[in-house]
């Protein structure tokens, strides 16, 4: 993986090796002596079990993920237990965020025109994002109170339906604006006026100074496959302390330079500096 350390909020753009820092071997360590300590079970590096899930048992405490203005209230509700949320990082915005649920149309739509259409009607005043997100009223869910607007307003289970059973439903909100699709309880009315609120308090200085780069990794296909294939090999084992990392994390940057990870750091560079002068930054 690579990346700009410090995300851009510091004015930093070279485009670095995640894995060959000193933060990452730092981090390493740390996990390793977090299982060593019995924080993890045994069967981290392996366990496929979404975190939801493993939390749901009873032997787990939490986890580490990127937090929004209604995940302790869903995970509350998805993992059968009162979590608290604890942030470790302040709010910025950068281009990834906006890249984990994007839409487009790709070059061998049959019908793109129709296609369109319907990524507009997701965020028309309709019911659509709403059953998309959140299933049939009656059978997935039934209302508690409605909002203002169309679509807002708060939701419970159907009676017999749980999160386990539920016929349906798509709790990562990828289906048009967040800020007008029913929440389920105990979230209140007040979950849109925070949500906008959080979005517009996102200052000039938190927004990273690449928003809106994307690297294109075309001329370095080859390299990236390879790298990401090293990268799974790896980082599972590494993020879990499954085994000390002295030996491991060299044998890792190895894996990752025989991989060609050195091309797509330069091609990255390339691009990121042609980008920023294109911009003025």
């Amino acid at each position: 993986m690579v990346c700009l350390w410090g995300g851009g909020l510091d004015g930093n753009t070279t485009v670095e090796n995640l894995f060959a820092t000193d933060e990452y071997k730092a981090f390493a360590e740390r996990m390793y002596q977090w299982a060593q300590a019995g924080y993890y079970s045994p069967d981290a590096s392996t366990n496929t079990d979404a975190g939801t899930v493993q939390i749901q048992s009873g032997y787990y405490l939490g986890g580490f993920q990127g937090t929004e203005t209604d995940m302790k209230s869903n995970l509350t509700r998805d993992c059968g237990y009162d979590m608290t949320m604890i942030s470790l990082t302040d709010k910025y915005a950068a281009t990834q965020m906006y890249q984990i649920s994007t839409w487009s149309i790709p070059t061998t739509c049959e019908n793109p025109e129709k296609t369109f259409q319907f990524l507009n009607m997701l965020y028309a005043d309709n019911d659509l994002d709403n059953i998309l997100t959140n299933g049939l009223e009656g059978v997935s869910y039934e209302w508690v109170e409605k909002g203002e607007k169309a679509g807002q307003g708060v939701i419970r289970y159907a009676d017999g339906v749980d999160a386990a059973n539920s016929p349906y439903t798509m709790p990562l909100h990828v289906f048009g604006d967040k800020l007008s699709i029913a929440v389920y309880e105990p979230l209140t009315l007040d979950y849109y006026t925070v949500g906008r609120e959080f979005n517009e308090s996102i200052t000039d200085e938190q927004k990273s100074c690449t928003l809106g780069y994307v690297f294109n990794a075309s001329n370095v296909a080859a390299q990236k496959a390879a790298v990401d294939a090293v990268i799974q090999q790896y980082v599972g084992i590494l993020s879990t302390g499954a085994q000390e990392p002295t030996a491991i994390l060299k044998e890792f940057n190895k894996a990752l330079e025989d991989a060609g990870i050195g091309d797509i750091l330069k091609e990255n560079q390339t691009q990121l500096n042609e980008w920023l002068a294109a911009n003025g930054k």
